[in-house]
């Protein structure tokens, strides 16, 4: 299962986060598929929208305005990520995910006659996972460390109360107020 969400920067460089699609079931697991599932979900979000335009002009024949206020298909197209940042979690797969989506970008940006050459695609890992694998690094050592400093007062609690020395919690803790300022400095620039 793969979710699109897409982030375009409005007017005043305002991030406006767009989900096209919570549930993209690919055929298969593999990254070939989850890529051309992708794809085809630009495809579907295209024909979608066509289908409304011609709808909403046999219903209201009379109302062309209201034709302008629906978005075009051809509008909905993968050629239009050209100069793009993609962003996947940090596994195997969602790598290779990544790199098969960006090589079907490029194909359909040369089948319709653009150059190879002004094609750009920028690609990084999610900023959480990242931070994650990072956190974890850093953390499974000094839990370690600090159990073994401490291991004589642990074991004077009772087994059942699971005492540990995990800086999981604190961690976490500090990482969100960090976010929550930056997100919030972000905001207001």
């Amino acid at each position: 299962m793969v979710n699109l969400v897409m982030t375009v920067v409005e007017e005043e460089d305002r991030l406006r986060t767009i989900c096209l699609s919570r549930c993209i079931i690919a055929k298969d697991s593999t990254a070939e598929e989850q890529a051309k599932s992708i794809i085809g979900q630009f495809h579907e979000l295209a024909r979608l929208l066509k289908e409304w335009w011609e709808m909403t002009m046999q219903m209201f024949p009379e109302r062309l305005d209201l034709l302008d206020k629906i978005p075009s298909s051809g509008g909905i197209c993968v050629s239009h990520m050209n100069g793009v940042h993609v962003s996947m979690d940090t596994c195997n797969v969602a790598q290779a995910v990544q790199v098969a989506l960006g090589e079907h970008i490029l194909d359909i940006w040369k089948s319709l006659g653009l150059p190879k050459d002004e094609f750009e695609m920028f690609s990084a890992c999610c900023y959480q996972h990242m931070h994650n694998i990072l956190a974890n690094g850093v953390k499974i050592p000094m839990d370690a460390e600090l159990t073994q400093l401490l291991k004589p007062y642990l074991d004077l609690f009772p087994r059942h109360l699971r005492i540990q020395c995990s800086l999981t919690n604190l961690v976490r803790m500090v990482d969100k107020e960090i976010m929550l300022v930056t997100s919030v400095t972000a905001t207001l620039r």
